[in-house]
């Protein structure tokens, strides 16, 4: 399967050595660095390498540790024959439908980066600083939410990598991408103080990994009997799951996580994963089904459900779900439902009993009750071909907004949802993976409620996975094919326009009215990067609007 792969960040045969070189030069024997050469792959067994080096063989993720100076020929060699190979991948591409999971992409250009993204940052700086005081270390103490920073934009409500890296003052990073740009990364650090650790996934899995920086508990006692917030405790699982070194992980108990007490992490895993001590090698424990019920309750969208009522914004009532993606998988209402009701705070039962339970005896039926009401309280918000036809880049720089003209003109697709993503920073795509869920007004003061979701995941089953009944012991199981993870903010205030938008248009006949305003509530919060009312892509069976799709690229 995929995650049995090797994958080749650097590319070429000369990986083990370059990973020799490495950890000589960069790391020493103080951590530990993983790698194996692709052209391995069908090998079994760890290979050996040096004191305080585990070889990891058959595995989906490499962590490398890297000095730019000692190695730049055989960087920039490894440089030249990758970009060879993805201009072949590409090529082979044309005329195809995507995988499952995101499909391996070309580059987009760097110099003048045509996507927006949100960065979630509590604390933005990602590493450990020791030279400045804490006021200055942790300048968002409390944590926010920003943009990138876009080049040729005014500079506001967003923020620019060397300002997240603060590379000056930086001692060690963890990067994950499912893209690099080696030269780009490599400027933005300061190699001769900082140690890098890359989590480098194979290129049909997507992922994305939440950094953060949180004080450091300098007294020992304290650090021994720290205990993390579920925040703490969920990014560590979802650590651990990937296989990240023990060492590091148990290293988070080293800081104060108490201001993350008021957000959630959330996450959706391909496989378990295990560094076992007597053999040192990565063991999958499943390949993308969980089975195991403290397992699959805290990732996918039963996570999700789950992680809404903890932290108390669970609803018994009708909500509104808003939800920016840049790609899209075969969708239908069972996955909107199953989503639908996690924002609620349902562990992922309600959808599954209706779907597998005796009461449905037609199967084409969807579990959605009155789906005209249920649909009409969501909107999802994806590029149409003339937005991206727009854009700076035009239709050549669309490469990783990806959806299919097939589901889309499947009978399962609820259309009806979909709205076109426009940018409010002009001809600049998003590639934001958003939710805004809002509570209906409560008390005497009408005050609104809700919370947003910045992420990675996008609106597919294979990020949010599907729960299906195991043919062996015949209770639930969560399918999911892809890693990823974000956080959840709630947001509170006590103004009330969010539901009496004066300008709001066209209200379907069951859901909410739209408006410039409808999402006000979180503009303190998170910044609202689409502009509203989304236009719609069908007005009842007349089809207004053509999404973008991938084979168009």
């Amino acid at each position: 399967m995929a995650s049995n792969r090797a994958v080749e960040l650097n590319g070429g045969d000369d990986e083990e050595e370059a990973l020799r070189q490495a950890i000589a030069m960069s790391l020493g024997d103080a951590a530990s660095v993983h790698a194996r050469d692709a052209n391995d792959a069908k090998d079994s067994g760890p290979s050996p390498g040096p004191s305080g080096v585990t070889s990891l063989p058959a595995m989906s993720m490499s962590l490398l540790g890297l000095n730019r100076r000692k190695m730049e020929e055989e960087r920039l060699a490894r440089l030249k024959k990758r970009k060879a190979e993805t201009d072949l991948d590409a090529q082979e591409l044309e005329g195809t439908s995507p995988p499952a999971r995101r499909p391996k992409l070309m580059k987009v250009p760097t110099a003048a980066p045509s996507f927006d993204s949100i960065s979630y940052s509590s604390n933005t700086a990602a590493g450990e600083k020791t030279q400045f005081p804490a006021a200055v270390r942790l300048p968002y103490p409390k944590g926010t939410v920003l943009k990138t920073w876009v080049h040729g934009t005014p500079r506001r409500d967003d923020i620019k990598i060397e300002e997240v890296l603060q590379k000056d003052d930086l001692e060690l990073a963890v990067l994950s991408s499912y893209q690099w740009d080696e030269e780009w990364l490599m400027a933005k650090l300061n190699m001769g103080r900082t140690r890098v650790l890359l989590i480098a996934f194979a290129p049909d899995e997507a992922t994305m990994v939440f950094l953060i920086d949180l004080p450091r508990i300098e007294d020992p006692a304290k650090r021994a009997t720290n205990t993390l917030t579920p925040f703490g405790a969920e990014l560590q699982f979802f650590l651990k799951a990937q296989g990240v070194e023990q060492k590091m992980v148990a290293s988070l108990q080293n800081y104060d996580f108490s201001e993350t007490s008021r957000y959630g992490f959330l996450h959706t895993m391909f496989e378990l994963r295990s560094l076992t001590r007597s053999h040192t090698v990565l063991t999958a424990f499943s390949g993308g089904s969980h089975s195991n019920m403290d397992v699959w309750q805290r990732t996918g969208y039963c996570g999700l459900g789950r992680t809404v009522k903890a932290l108390g914004l669970d609803s018994d009532s009708t909500i509104d779900m808003d939800y920016i993606c840049s790609s899209i998988g075969a969708v239908n209402s069972d996955l909107l439902t199953a989503l639908y009701n996690a924002c609620k705070g349902d562990s992922g039962m309600k959808e599954y009993d209706t779907r597998t339970g005796r009461q449905r005896k037609k199967k084409d039926v969807s579990p959605a009750t009155n789906q005209k009401d249920f649909l009409g309280h969501i909107r999802v918000y994806y590029p149409s071909r003339e937005t991206v036809r727009q854009s700076r880049g035009g239709t050549n720089s669309a490469g990783t907004i990806s959806f299919q003209a097939k589901w889309w003109e499947s009978e399962a697709f609820p259309s009806e949802v979909l709205r076109d993503c426009k940018n409010v920073r002009p001809g600049v795509l998003i590639h934001s993976k958003i939710i805004f869920v809002r509570r209906p007004l409560s008390g005497n003061d009408g005050s609104a409620g809700g919370w947003a979701y910045v992420g990675s995941h996008n609106l597919s089953e294979s990020a949010w996975g599907r729960l299906v009944k195991d043919r062996n012991t015949g209770q639930p199981k969560l399918n999911a094919r892809n890693w990823e993870c974000g956080v959840l903010t709630p947001v509170s205030t006590s103004r009330s326009t969010l539901m009496e938008d004066p300008k709001a248009d066209g209200a379907p006949p069951h859901g909410t009215p739209e408006g410039p305003q409808m999402l006000e509530l979180f503009r303190d919060v998170v910044p609202i990067p689409i502009k509203l009312p989304g236009s719609r892509y069908r007005d009842g069976d007349e089809a207004k609007l053509r999404p973008w799709f991938y084979s168009e690229n």
